[in-house]
Protein backbone atom coordinates (compact mmCIF):
# COMPACT_ATOMS: atom_id res chain seq x y z
CA UNK A 1 0.00 0.00 0.00
CA UNK A 2 1.46 3.36 -0.78
CA UNK A 3 1.69 5.99 1.18
CA UNK A 4 -1.11 8.85 0.70
CA UNK A 5 -1.18 12.31 0.86
CA UNK A 6 -5.18 12.92 0.94
CA UNK A 7 -6.02 16.18 -1.52
CA UNK A 8 -9.14 17.50 -0.71
CA UNK A 9 -8.54 21.14 -0.62
CA UNK A 10 -11.98 21.98 -1.22
CA UNK A 11 -14.35 24.43 0.51
CA UNK A 12 -18.26 23.74 0.09
CA UNK A 13 -20.47 26.30 0.07
CA UNK A 14 -24.42 27.06 0.27
CA UNK A 15 -27.29 27.09 -1.60
CA UNK A 16 -29.30 29.93 -1.35
CA UNK A 17 -31.89 30.92 -4.10
CA UNK A 18 -32.72 34.33 -4.51
CA UNK A 19 -36.51 36.10 -5.79
CA UNK A 20 -37.33 35.25 -9.49
CA UNK A 21 -36.96 38.70 -10.73
CA UNK A 22 -33.64 38.90 -9.86
CA UNK A 23 -32.78 36.49 -12.96
CA UNK A 24 -31.21 38.87 -15.44
CA UNK A 25 -32.21 37.50 -18.94
CA UNK A 26 -28.51 36.27 -21.06
CA UNK A 27 -28.38 35.62 -24.88
CA UNK A 28 -27.53 32.58 -26.12
CA UNK A 29 -24.30 31.08 -25.55
CA UNK A 30 -23.63 33.69 -22.79
CA UNK A 31 -22.37 33.51 -19.15
CA UNK A 32 -22.27 36.21 -15.59
CA UNK A 33 -21.44 36.07 -12.69
CA UNK A 34 -21.61 38.62 -9.97
CA UNK A 35 -20.62 38.68 -5.85
CA UNK A 36 -22.18 40.94 -3.73
CA UNK A 37 -18.77 42.31 -1.82
CA UNK A 38 -20.82 42.92 1.64
CA UNK A 39 -22.31 39.25 1.93
CA UNK A 40 -20.63 37.11 -0.74
CA UNK A 41 -24.08 36.04 -2.69
CA UNK A 42 -22.67 34.80 -5.71
CA UNK A 43 -25.58 34.93 -8.78
CA UNK A 44 -24.76 32.77 -11.77
CA UNK A 45 -27.38 33.53 -14.92
CA UNK A 46 -26.88 32.31 -18.20
CA UNK A 47 -28.68 30.45 -21.57
CA UNK A 48 -26.73 27.33 -23.38
CA UNK A 49 -27.27 27.19 -27.38
CA UNK A 50 -29.38 23.79 -26.71
CA UNK A 51 -32.22 23.56 -24.70
CA UNK A 52 -33.91 21.10 -22.27
CA UNK A 53 -30.45 19.68 -21.34
CA UNK A 54 -28.71 19.43 -18.29
CA UNK A 55 -26.24 22.58 -16.66
CA UNK A 56 -23.31 21.74 -14.38
CA UNK A 57 -21.75 24.78 -13.02
CA UNK A 58 -18.27 25.12 -11.43
CA UNK A 59 -16.74 27.88 -9.75
CA UNK A 60 -12.87 28.04 -8.44
CA UNK A 61 -11.12 30.54 -6.07
CA UNK A 62 -8.11 31.97 -7.34
CA UNK A 63 -6.21 29.01 -5.98
CA UNK A 64 -7.77 27.06 -8.33
CA UNK A 65 -9.49 25.15 -5.59
CA UNK A 66 -13.24 24.64 -6.48
CA UNK A 67 -15.88 27.19 -4.53
CA UNK A 68 -18.77 25.57 -5.24
CA UNK A 69 -20.47 23.01 -8.45
CA UNK A 70 -23.89 22.36 -8.76
CA UNK A 71 -26.19 20.97 -11.69
CA UNK A 72 -29.49 21.10 -12.93
CA UNK A 73 -32.13 21.29 -15.67
CA UNK A 74 -32.44 24.53 -18.05
CA UNK A 75 -35.67 25.75 -18.90
CA UNK A 76 -37.23 26.07 -22.00
CA UNK A 77 -35.05 28.33 -23.53
CA UNK A 78 -32.00 27.06 -22.50
CA UNK A 79 -31.41 29.70 -19.89
CA UNK A 80 -30.56 28.89 -16.24
CA UNK A 81 -29.41 30.51 -13.04
CA UNK A 82 -27.47 29.63 -9.86
CA UNK A 83 -26.72 31.24 -6.51
CA UNK A 84 -25.13 30.76 -3.21
CA UNK A 85 -23.28 32.62 -0.64
CA UNK A 86 -19.20 31.82 -0.89
CA UNK A 87 -17.55 31.17 2.49
CA UNK A 88 -14.25 31.96 0.82
CA UNK A 89 -12.06 34.67 2.17
CA UNK A 90 -9.89 34.66 -0.55
CA UNK A 91 -8.96 37.95 -2.62
CA UNK A 92 -8.81 37.32 -6.19
CA UNK A 93 -10.80 36.72 -9.38
CA UNK A 94 -12.88 33.75 -9.44
CA UNK A 95 -13.68 31.27 -12.78
CA UNK A 96 -17.07 30.32 -13.46
CA UNK A 97 -18.05 27.18 -15.98
CA UNK A 98 -20.59 26.13 -17.34
CA UNK A 99 -21.23 23.30 -19.09
CA UNK A 100 -24.06 21.83 -20.91
CA UNK A 101 -24.64 18.08 -20.99
CA UNK A 102 -27.17 17.30 -23.59
CA UNK A 103 -26.04 16.43 -27.63
CA UNK A 104 -24.72 19.07 -29.12
CA UNK A 105 -23.86 21.39 -25.86
CA UNK A 106 -20.90 23.23 -27.40
CA UNK A 107 -17.87 24.12 -25.41
CA UNK A 108 -18.05 25.48 -21.96
CA UNK A 109 -19.42 28.78 -21.31
CA UNK A 110 -17.07 31.14 -18.66
CA UNK A 111 -17.13 34.04 -17.30
CA UNK A 112 -15.12 36.11 -14.02
CA UNK A 113 -15.55 37.93 -11.05
CA UNK A 114 -13.46 39.26 -8.61
CA UNK A 115 -13.89 39.40 -4.74
CA UNK A 116 -12.03 42.66 -3.28
CA UNK A 117 -12.28 41.15 0.78
CA UNK A 118 -15.02 43.43 1.10
CA UNK A 119 -16.09 42.37 5.70
CA UNK A 120 -19.47 40.57 4.98
CA UNK A 121 -22.26 42.38 7.06
CA UNK A 122 -23.16 40.91 10.63
CA UNK A 123 -26.11 39.08 11.65
CA UNK A 124 -28.25 37.21 9.31
CA UNK A 125 -29.63 33.46 9.29
CA UNK A 126 -26.61 31.03 10.49
CA UNK A 127 -28.50 28.04 8.73
CA UNK A 128 -30.42 28.79 5.87
CA UNK A 129 -27.37 28.57 3.52
CA UNK A 130 -26.35 25.41 4.05
CA UNK A 131 -24.49 23.48 0.73
CA UNK A 132 -24.91 20.86 -1.03
CA UNK A 133 -23.23 18.00 0.71
CA UNK A 134 -23.15 20.04 3.88
CA UNK A 135 -26.86 20.50 5.57
CA UNK A 136 -28.21 18.51 2.78
CA UNK A 137 -26.62 15.24 4.06
CA UNK A 138 -27.23 12.90 6.57
CA UNK A 139 -24.43 11.41 8.23
CA UNK A 140 -23.52 8.07 10.24
CA UNK A 141 -21.28 5.96 11.23
CA UNK A 142 -21.10 2.51 10.98
CA UNK A 143 -20.04 -0.79 13.01
CA UNK A 144 -17.12 -1.10 11.00
CA UNK A 145 -15.87 2.01 11.56
CA UNK A 146 -16.89 3.37 7.81
CA UNK A 147 -19.15 6.24 7.46
CA UNK A 148 -22.74 6.26 5.60
CA UNK A 149 -23.84 9.53 3.74
CA UNK A 150 -27.26 10.27 2.55
CA UNK A 151 -27.51 13.21 0.93
CA UNK A 152 -30.78 14.97 -0.23
CA UNK A 153 -32.31 13.30 -3.75
CA UNK A 154 -34.33 15.02 -6.47
CA UNK A 155 -35.58 14.41 -9.69
CA UNK A 156 -33.34 15.19 -12.80
CA UNK A 157 -36.15 17.00 -14.71
CA UNK A 158 -37.92 14.02 -16.89
CA UNK A 159 -35.48 12.09 -17.84
CA UNK A 160 -36.59 9.40 -15.07
CA UNK A 161 -32.92 9.90 -13.58
CA UNK A 162 -32.93 11.07 -9.72
CA UNK A 163 -29.17 13.14 -8.78
CA UNK A 164 -27.40 14.71 -5.52
CA UNK A 165 -24.22 15.97 -4.95
CA UNK A 166 -21.77 15.41 -2.36
CA UNK A 167 -19.53 18.95 -1.10
CA UNK A 168 -16.41 18.61 -0.26
CA UNK A 169 -17.42 20.10 3.39
CA UNK A 170 -19.34 16.80 4.02
CA UNK A 171 -16.56 14.64 2.67
CA UNK A 172 -13.79 16.11 4.63
CA UNK A 173 -16.15 15.71 7.73
CA UNK A 174 -17.04 11.92 6.48
CA UNK A 175 -13.21 11.23 5.82
CA UNK A 176 -12.31 12.72 9.48
CA UNK A 177 -14.91 10.55 11.28
CA UNK A 178 -14.50 7.52 9.34
CA UNK A 179 -11.73 4.83 11.06
CA UNK A 180 -8.98 3.37 8.85
CA UNK A 181 -9.70 -0.15 8.16
CA UNK A 182 -6.40 -2.95 8.85
CA UNK A 183 -4.99 -1.45 4.91
CA UNK A 184 -4.97 2.00 5.97
CA UNK A 185 -8.14 2.41 4.05
CA UNK A 186 -11.46 5.11 5.07
CA UNK A 187 -14.69 4.22 3.61
CA UNK A 188 -17.18 6.17 2.61
CA UNK A 189 -20.93 4.97 1.46
CA UNK A 190 -23.19 7.17 -0.58
CA UNK A 191 -26.74 5.69 0.18
CA UNK A 192 -29.52 6.26 -2.56
CA UNK A 193 -32.82 4.95 -1.16
CA UNK A 194 -35.30 3.58 -4.04
CA UNK A 195 -36.99 6.47 -5.96
CA UNK A 196 -40.47 5.33 -7.99
CA UNK A 197 -39.65 5.09 -11.33
CA UNK A 198 -36.07 6.29 -11.17
CA UNK A 199 -34.40 5.10 -14.49
CA UNK A 200 -30.71 5.78 -13.05
CA UNK A 201 -29.00 8.08 -10.44
CA UNK A 202 -26.83 10.49 -11.09
CA UNK A 203 -23.76 11.18 -8.02
CA UNK A 204 -21.48 14.10 -8.15
CA UNK A 205 -18.24 14.19 -6.02
CA UNK A 206 -15.61 16.99 -6.24
CA UNK A 207 -13.27 15.11 -8.65
CA UNK A 208 -9.96 15.88 -6.01
CA UNK A 209 -10.89 13.33 -3.84
CA UNK A 210 -10.52 11.13 -6.31
CA UNK A 211 -7.31 12.09 -7.80
CA UNK A 212 -5.17 11.62 -4.90
CA UNK A 213 -1.82 9.44 -5.24
CA UNK A 214 -2.77 6.54 -3.34
CA UNK A 215 -5.68 4.14 -1.92
CA UNK A 216 -5.99 6.19 1.09
CA UNK A 217 -10.00 6.08 0.92
CA UNK A 218 -12.51 3.61 -0.72
CA UNK A 219 -16.39 5.53 -2.15
CA UNK A 220 -19.22 3.12 -2.59
CA UNK A 221 -22.31 4.76 -4.58
CA UNK A 222 -25.47 2.08 -3.17
CA UNK A 223 -28.00 2.42 -5.25
CA UNK A 224 -30.58 0.01 -5.61
CA UNK A 225 -29.68 -0.51 -9.43
CA UNK A 226 -25.98 -1.54 -8.16
CA UNK A 227 -23.42 -0.34 -6.18
CA UNK A 228 -20.05 0.99 -7.52
CA UNK A 229 -16.98 1.33 -5.37
CA UNK A 230 -14.07 3.59 -6.43
CA UNK A 231 -10.97 4.01 -4.93
CA UNK A 232 -9.41 7.92 -4.34
CA UNK A 233 -6.74 6.93 -6.88
CA UNK A 234 -9.32 6.06 -9.87
CA UNK A 235 -8.92 9.31 -11.71
CA UNK A 236 -4.91 8.85 -11.69
CA UNK A 237 -3.68 12.73 -12.83
CA UNK A 238 -6.93 13.86 -14.52
CA UNK A 239 -7.49 17.42 -13.89
CA UNK A 240 -11.40 18.32 -13.37
CA UNK A 241 -13.66 20.09 -10.91
CA UNK A 242 -16.54 17.70 -10.41
CA UNK A 243 -16.57 14.17 -10.88
CA UNK A 244 -20.33 12.68 -12.12
CA UNK A 245 -21.07 8.94 -11.38
CA UNK A 246 -24.17 7.37 -13.46
CA UNK A 247 -25.65 4.40 -12.23
CA UNK A 248 -28.76 3.15 -14.74
CA UNK A 249 -30.57 0.63 -16.32
CA UNK A 250 -29.39 -0.28 -19.45
CA UNK A 251 -30.44 0.15 -22.70
CA UNK A 252 -30.47 -3.43 -24.76
CA UNK A 253 -32.12 -1.88 -28.04
CA UNK A 254 -28.11 -2.65 -29.62
CA UNK A 255 -27.58 -5.78 -28.14
CA UNK A 256 -26.72 -8.57 -30.37
CA UNK A 257 -28.99 -11.74 -30.12
CA UNK A 258 -26.25 -13.69 -28.19
CA UNK A 259 -26.29 -11.40 -25.37
CA UNK A 260 -29.80 -10.63 -25.40
CA UNK A 261 -30.21 -14.94 -24.99
CA UNK A 262 -26.88 -15.25 -22.38
CA UNK A 263 -28.61 -12.15 -20.09
CA UNK A 264 -32.40 -13.43 -20.49
CA UNK A 265 -34.68 -10.96 -17.79
CA UNK A 266 -31.67 -10.76 -15.36
CA UNK A 267 -30.21 -7.13 -14.70
CA UNK A 268 -28.59 -5.21 -16.88
CA UNK A 269 -26.79 -1.86 -15.68
CA UNK A 270 -25.05 1.33 -17.60
CA UNK A 271 -22.00 2.50 -14.57
CA UNK A 272 -20.26 5.50 -16.32
CA UNK A 273 -18.41 8.68 -14.97
CA UNK A 274 -17.80 12.50 -16.36
CA UNK A 275 -15.59 14.77 -15.71
CA UNK A 276 -17.03 18.29 -15.25
CA UNK A 277 -20.20 17.58 -17.24
CA UNK A 278 -18.31 15.15 -20.07
CA UNK A 279 -18.71 11.58 -19.86
CA UNK A 280 -15.00 9.79 -20.14
CA UNK A 281 -14.01 6.81 -21.07
CA UNK A 282 -12.44 5.46 -17.83
CA UNK A 283 -9.52 2.85 -17.71
CA UNK A 284 -7.09 2.23 -14.79
CA UNK A 285 -5.58 -0.77 -14.32
CA UNK A 286 -3.97 -0.03 -11.26
CA UNK A 287 -7.45 0.60 -9.53
CA UNK A 288 -10.37 -0.71 -10.73
CA UNK A 289 -13.83 -0.46 -9.76
CA UNK A 290 -16.06 -2.97 -7.65
CA UNK A 291 -19.63 -3.18 -9.05
CA UNK A 292 -22.03 -5.25 -6.97
CA UNK A 293 -25.32 -6.24 -8.92
CA UNK A 294 -28.46 -7.00 -7.03
CA UNK A 295 -29.78 -10.66 -8.35
CA UNK A 296 -32.17 -13.41 -6.46
CA UNK A 297 -31.33 -16.43 -8.44
CA UNK A 298 -33.96 -18.66 -9.79
CA UNK A 299 -34.83 -21.80 -7.81
CA UNK A 300 -32.79 -23.95 -10.58
CA UNK A 301 -30.20 -21.15 -10.07
CA UNK A 302 -29.87 -21.87 -6.48
CA UNK A 303 -28.43 -25.29 -6.96
CA UNK A 304 -25.31 -23.96 -8.63
CA UNK A 305 -24.41 -20.59 -7.75
CA UNK A 306 -21.27 -21.21 -9.22
CA UNK A 307 -22.59 -20.82 -12.65
CA UNK A 308 -23.84 -17.36 -12.32
CA UNK A 309 -21.64 -14.78 -13.80
CA UNK A 310 -20.91 -10.99 -15.02
CA UNK A 311 -20.56 -10.18 -18.45
CA UNK A 312 -19.72 -6.99 -19.89
CA UNK A 313 -21.63 -5.97 -23.03
CA UNK A 314 -19.10 -3.83 -25.58
CA UNK A 315 -20.45 -0.92 -27.81
CA UNK A 316 -21.41 -3.25 -30.78
CA UNK A 317 -24.05 -5.56 -28.53
CA UNK A 318 -21.32 -8.30 -27.87
CA UNK A 319 -21.09 -9.53 -24.66
CA UNK A 320 -17.78 -11.12 -22.97
CA UNK A 321 -17.88 -13.07 -19.42
CA UNK A 322 -15.96 -11.22 -16.88
CA UNK A 323 -13.67 -13.90 -15.32
CA UNK A 324 -13.64 -12.68 -11.37
CA UNK A 325 -17.66 -12.56 -11.41
CA UNK A 326 -19.36 -14.34 -8.62
CA UNK A 327 -22.62 -14.70 -7.00
CA UNK A 328 -23.29 -13.93 -3.24
CA UNK A 329 -25.74 -12.80 -1.07
CA UNK A 330 -27.52 -11.43 -2.67
CA UNK A 331 -25.49 -9.69 -5.51
CA UNK A 332 -23.40 -10.45 -8.58
CA UNK A 333 -20.19 -9.06 -7.60
CA UNK A 334 -16.86 -8.40 -9.75
CA UNK A 335 -14.02 -6.37 -10.08
CA UNK A 336 -13.51 -4.03 -13.47
CA UNK A 337 -10.65 -1.82 -14.92
CA UNK A 338 -13.21 0.06 -17.12
CA UNK A 339 -16.46 1.00 -16.62
CA UNK A 340 -19.23 0.41 -19.22
CA UNK A 341 -22.33 -2.05 -19.57
CA UNK A 342 -22.67 -5.17 -17.17
CA UNK A 343 -25.09 -7.75 -17.28
CA UNK A 344 -25.66 -10.91 -14.85
CA UNK A 345 -26.43 -14.38 -16.72
CA UNK A 346 -26.45 -18.01 -16.04
CA UNK A 347 -24.23 -20.54 -18.01
CA UNK A 348 -25.46 -24.06 -17.72
CA UNK A 349 -23.15 -25.76 -20.11
CA UNK A 350 -21.88 -29.59 -19.25
CA UNK A 351 -19.82 -31.92 -20.26
CA UNK A 352 -21.09 -35.39 -20.48
CA UNK A 353 -17.67 -36.93 -19.11
CA UNK A 354 -17.58 -34.67 -16.26
CA UNK A 355 -21.01 -35.95 -14.55
CA UNK A 356 -22.41 -34.44 -11.18
CA UNK A 357 -20.77 -37.41 -10.14
CA UNK A 358 -17.50 -36.22 -10.85
CA UNK A 359 -15.21 -34.91 -8.15
CA UNK A 360 -14.03 -32.01 -10.74
CA UNK A 361 -17.64 -31.36 -11.89
CA UNK A 362 -18.05 -28.03 -9.92
CA UNK A 363 -14.66 -26.86 -10.41
CA UNK A 364 -15.02 -27.75 -14.34
CA UNK A 365 -18.76 -26.14 -14.89
CA UNK A 366 -17.50 -23.04 -12.82
CA UNK A 367 -14.49 -22.41 -14.81
CA UNK A 368 -16.32 -23.22 -18.25
CA UNK A 369 -18.94 -20.55 -17.30
CA UNK A 370 -16.23 -18.08 -17.27
CA UNK A 371 -14.17 -19.83 -20.50
CA UNK A 372 -11.02 -19.38 -18.23
CA UNK A 373 -11.56 -23.52 -19.69
CA UNK A 374 -12.70 -25.31 -22.49
CA UNK A 375 -14.05 -28.64 -24.31
CA UNK A 376 -11.90 -30.54 -26.09
CA UNK A 377 -15.45 -31.15 -28.28
CA UNK A 378 -18.56 -29.80 -27.66
CA UNK A 379 -19.94 -31.36 -24.50
CA UNK A 380 -16.45 -33.55 -23.76
CA UNK A 381 -13.89 -31.90 -21.90
CA UNK A 382 -11.43 -34.99 -21.35
CA UNK A 383 -10.51 -34.83 -18.31
CA UNK A 384 -8.26 -37.70 -17.71
CA UNK A 385 -5.58 -36.30 -20.48
CA UNK A 386 -2.74 -34.30 -19.39
CA UNK A 387 -2.15 -30.84 -19.65
CA UNK A 388 0.83 -29.17 -21.75
CA UNK A 389 2.94 -26.34 -19.78
CA UNK A 390 1.55 -23.82 -22.74
CA UNK A 391 -2.18 -25.21 -21.80
CA UNK A 392 -1.32 -24.63 -18.17
CA UNK A 393 0.52 -21.38 -18.30
CA UNK A 394 -2.59 -19.64 -20.61
CA UNK A 395 -5.05 -21.41 -18.25
CA UNK A 396 -3.04 -19.85 -15.05
CA UNK A 397 -2.90 -16.46 -16.52
CA UNK A 398 -6.36 -16.78 -17.62
CA UNK A 399 -7.78 -17.19 -13.93
CA UNK A 400 -5.88 -14.49 -12.65
CA UNK A 401 -6.69 -11.87 -15.24
CA UNK A 402 -3.15 -11.13 -15.59
CA UNK A 403 -2.74 -10.91 -19.77
CA UNK A 404 -3.36 -7.69 -19.88
CA UNK A 405 -1.47 -6.08 -17.10
CA UNK A 406 2.01 -7.41 -18.01
CA UNK A 407 2.01 -5.59 -21.30
CA UNK A 408 1.71 -9.32 -22.79
CA UNK A 409 -0.26 -6.90 -26.21
CA UNK A 410 3.24 -5.70 -26.85
CA UNK A 411 3.31 -8.23 -29.67
CA UNK A 412 6.84 -9.16 -28.61
CA UNK A 413 7.65 -12.97 -28.74
CA UNK A 414 8.96 -14.12 -25.05
CA UNK A 415 12.17 -15.10 -24.77
CA UNK A 416 12.28 -18.64 -25.47
CA UNK A 417 13.81 -20.26 -28.55
CA UNK A 418 11.05 -22.54 -28.54
CA UNK A 419 8.59 -20.13 -28.54
CA UNK A 420 7.37 -17.91 -31.13
CA UNK A 421 4.86 -14.80 -31.19
CA UNK A 422 2.21 -15.99 -33.25
CA UNK A 423 1.48 -18.90 -30.61
CA UNK A 424 -1.87 -18.77 -28.75
CA UNK A 425 -0.25 -18.76 -24.96
CA UNK A 426 2.67 -16.08 -26.11
CA UNK A 427 0.44 -13.41 -24.23
CA UNK A 428 -0.27 -15.46 -21.02
CA UNK A 429 3.79 -16.45 -21.02
CA UNK A 430 4.99 -13.03 -21.44
CA UNK A 431 2.87 -12.01 -19.02
CA UNK A 432 4.13 -14.75 -16.61
CA UNK A 433 7.72 -14.10 -17.25
CA UNK A 434 7.13 -10.48 -16.61
CA UNK A 435 5.79 -11.44 -12.92
CA UNK A 436 8.86 -13.91 -12.21
CA UNK A 437 5.84 -17.07 -12.72
CA UNK A 438 7.76 -18.91 -15.19
CA UNK A 439 11.12 -20.04 -15.91
CA UNK A 440 12.91 -22.10 -18.86
CA UNK A 441 14.16 -25.40 -18.60
CA UNK A 442 18.00 -23.82 -18.45
CA UNK A 443 18.58 -24.07 -21.96
CA UNK A 444 16.99 -21.26 -23.20
CA UNK A 445 13.62 -23.61 -23.83
CA UNK A 446 9.97 -23.25 -22.52
CA UNK A 447 9.28 -26.72 -23.39
CA UNK A 448 5.77 -25.55 -24.10
CA UNK A 449 4.43 -28.81 -25.44
CA UNK A 450 6.01 -30.99 -22.45
CA UNK A 451 3.46 -32.41 -20.87
CA UNK A 452 3.59 -30.74 -16.78
CA UNK A 453 4.02 -32.35 -13.90
CA UNK A 454 2.29 -31.92 -10.46
CA UNK A 455 5.38 -30.01 -9.08
CA UNK A 456 6.01 -27.84 -11.58
CA UNK A 457 2.05 -26.78 -12.06
CA UNK A 458 3.08 -26.31 -8.12
CA UNK A 459 5.80 -23.90 -8.28
CA UNK A 460 3.71 -21.63 -10.90
CA UNK A 461 0.77 -21.72 -8.96
CA UNK A 462 3.05 -20.65 -5.96
CA UNK A 463 5.08 -18.10 -7.70
CA UNK A 464 1.68 -16.78 -9.14
CA UNK A 465 -0.06 -16.68 -5.99
CA UNK A 466 3.07 -14.62 -3.89
CA UNK A 467 3.42 -12.33 -7.10
CA UNK A 468 -0.12 -11.38 -6.90
CA UNK A 469 -0.39 -11.07 -2.85
CA UNK A 470 -2.54 -14.01 -2.09
CA UNK A 471 0.28 -16.06 -0.50
CA UNK A 472 3.21 -14.51 1.73
CA UNK A 473 6.77 -15.75 0.94
CA UNK A 474 8.71 -17.31 3.97
CA UNK A 475 11.01 -14.76 5.52
CA UNK A 476 13.60 -17.60 5.95
CA UNK A 477 13.54 -21.31 4.98
CA UNK A 478 10.19 -23.07 4.88
CA UNK A 479 8.83 -25.80 6.27
CA UNK A 480 5.84 -27.18 4.37
CA UNK A 481 4.25 -29.14 7.98
CA UNK A 482 3.17 -31.71 5.62
CA UNK A 483 5.09 -35.01 5.44
CA UNK A 484 4.43 -36.93 2.27
CA UNK A 485 5.93 -40.78 1.63
CA UNK A 486 7.32 -39.95 -1.64
CA UNK A 487 8.68 -36.14 -0.36
CA UNK A 488 12.01 -37.20 -1.12
CA UNK A 489 10.78 -36.91 -4.65
CA UNK A 490 10.12 -33.42 -4.74
CA UNK A 491 12.72 -31.57 -6.67
CA UNK A 492 13.99 -28.59 -4.36
CA UNK A 493 12.81 -26.16 -6.38
CA UNK A 494 9.13 -26.84 -5.38
CA UNK A 495 9.54 -28.21 -1.93
CA UNK A 496 8.85 -24.71 -0.54
CA UNK A 497 5.39 -23.87 -3.26
CA UNK A 498 4.43 -27.52 -2.47
CA UNK A 499 4.46 -26.70 1.09
CA UNK A 500 3.06 -23.12 1.27
CA UNK A 501 0.33 -24.57 -1.07
CA UNK A 502 -0.51 -27.91 0.89
CA UNK A 503 -0.85 -25.71 4.16
CA UNK A 504 -3.01 -23.01 2.37
CA UNK A 505 -5.56 -25.64 0.86
CA UNK A 506 -4.90 -24.75 -2.89
CA UNK A 507 -3.21 -28.56 -3.34
CA UNK A 508 -3.88 -31.89 -2.11
CA UNK A 509 -1.68 -35.10 -2.28
CA UNK A 510 -3.08 -38.80 -3.68
CA UNK A 511 -3.74 -40.55 -0.35
CA UNK A 512 -0.28 -39.87 1.66
CA UNK A 513 1.92 -39.38 -1.58
CA UNK A 514 1.94 -36.30 -3.57
CA UNK A 515 3.36 -37.61 -7.35
CA UNK A 516 5.71 -35.27 -8.17
CA UNK A 517 6.51 -36.12 -11.17
CA UNK A 518 3.21 -37.88 -12.36
CA UNK A 519 2.04 -35.69 -15.24
CA UNK A 520 -0.99 -33.61 -14.25
CA UNK A 521 -4.77 -33.79 -15.87
CA UNK A 522 -7.03 -31.80 -17.23
CA UNK A 523 -9.15 -32.35 -14.64
CA UNK A 524 -6.54 -31.73 -11.50
CA UNK A 525 -5.90 -28.55 -13.12
CA UNK A 526 -9.07 -26.77 -13.47
CA UNK A 527 -9.72 -28.35 -9.62
CA UNK A 528 -6.44 -26.26 -8.84
CA UNK A 529 -7.61 -23.30 -10.71
CA UNK A 530 -11.10 -23.09 -9.11
CA UNK A 531 -9.07 -23.27 -5.68
CA UNK A 532 -7.50 -19.98 -7.08
CA UNK A 533 -10.20 -18.42 -8.27
CA UNK A 534 -12.69 -19.26 -4.93
CA UNK A 535 -9.23 -17.34 -3.06
CA UNK A 536 -9.69 -14.25 -5.42
CA UNK A 537 -13.02 -13.30 -3.53
CA UNK A 538 -11.27 -12.42 -0.52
Amino acid sequence: MRKWILLLLITVLAVQLLPAGANAAAAAGELTAKIDQNDRTVVIAGRLPEAGGEVLVTVTDPDGRMDYFNQKKTDEAGGFRFSYVSRSETKGTYRVRAIGSSAGGGAPLEAEYTYSGAAPTSGGDSGANAAPGAGDVQMASATDGSVVLTPAWSRDGANGFVFAAIGSEALNRAMALAKPDAAGIRRITIQANAAEAAQGYRIALPAAALQTNAKSALFTMATPIAAVAVASDMLDEAVASVAEFTIAEANRDGWSEAARANVGNRPAVDISVGLDGKRIDWSNLASPANVAIPYTPTQAETEATERLVARFVDESGRSTTVPNGRYENGNVLFRTTHLSTYAVAYDGRTFGDVPASHWAHRAVGALAAREIVKGRTDGAFDPSAPVSRAEFVALLMRTLERETESGSDSGEAPSFKDVSSGAYYSASLRAAVGEGIVEGDGTGRFRPNAQISRQELSAMVYRALVSTGRLAAPEGPAASGVVFKDASDIAAYAREGIGALVSAGVLQGSGQTFRPTASASRAEAAQVMYGIWSQLAD
